[in-house]
Parts: C-alpha cells; structure tokens; sequence
C-alpha cells in the first residue's frame, strides 16, 4: 500500500492537460496587443496637424462672426439713408473696438445702393501661411439687404 502513493489534484491536473504559457492562443481568440510605437507616432501626427489647423483658422472665423454681428446691428431703418462714407465710418468705429484691426472696411465691404434698398456685401479671403508654401485659403461671403 505504501507503494501507492495517490496523486494529488495538482499533480493529476498537469498531466492531463499542456502546461499554459504566455505564447499559447486559445482558439477563437486573437492575441491582443496594444498600439506599437509607429502607430502612436501616425496618431500623435495627425493629432497635432488637426491642432495645428484649428489653431490657424478659428480666429479667423471668429473675426468673420464679430463682423456679420456688427453690420447686422447697424440700425435697418437708417442704413438706407446713411450715406457710404457714414456706413463705412460707423463699421471702422466698431472693427476698432472689437479688435479687428487686420481687415479694414474699405477691402472687405461693398456697399450697392439701388432705389429701394441698400446691399452691403461682406466678402474677403484669408491666407494663413500653414508649412514652407503650403496655405489654408478661408474664403467668406456674406450678403445683408436693407430695405
């Protein structure tokens, strides 16, 4: 009887099946592995050119933004009887206070008269200088009848 020594559950167990290591897949499961180090150096590129844009053309639209605002609040019933000199004068007073001080009125504006109404016409572009000779062009339109 003492030549038969019983096994313990640990001993059975390894016997009956592989021994596991970190290498071995299981079936149906792919191994997983985290993002390598040039892919994380693409993210990190695009990331950075994403900002990089961002950061070169925001101002810009919130120029435009500030613009729209100030010639929509120009009194609509006066406008038409304003003369161009008055209308330009008032929009260079309020470019000055809300610091728009790259564009001028007399290069972003065009003022049409006809009988019946008066067409202010916002319309510029804008070149942002982005790498060497590479530019971002933002162009803006915008049309406001007064009547």
């Amino acid at each position: 009887m003492l030549s038969q020594r019983r096994q313990s559950p640990r001993n059975a167990r390894s016997h009956s099946r592989r021994p596991l290591s970190l290498h071995t897949r299981t079936p149906g499961v792919s191994r997983q592995r985290g993002a390598g180090m040039l892919s994380w150096i693409c993210i990190l590129a695009v990331a950075a050119l994403l900002l990089t844009l961002a950061l070169r053309l925001i101002p810009h639209y919130i120029d435009f933004r500030t613009m729209v605002g100030l010639i929509e609040d120009l009194p609509a019933g006066e406008v038409h009887d304003m003369t161009k000199k008055d209308i330009r004068d008032t929009l260079t007073k309020r470019f000055k206070i809300n610091n728009i001080r790259d564009l001028k009125v007399t290069d972003v504006l065009t003022i049409e008269r006809s009988r019946g109404e008066t067409i202010l016409l916002l319309d510029y572009e804008v070149r942002e200088n982005m790498v060497a000779n590479i530019d971002l062009v933002v162009m803006f339109d915008q049309r406001f009848d007064y009547r």
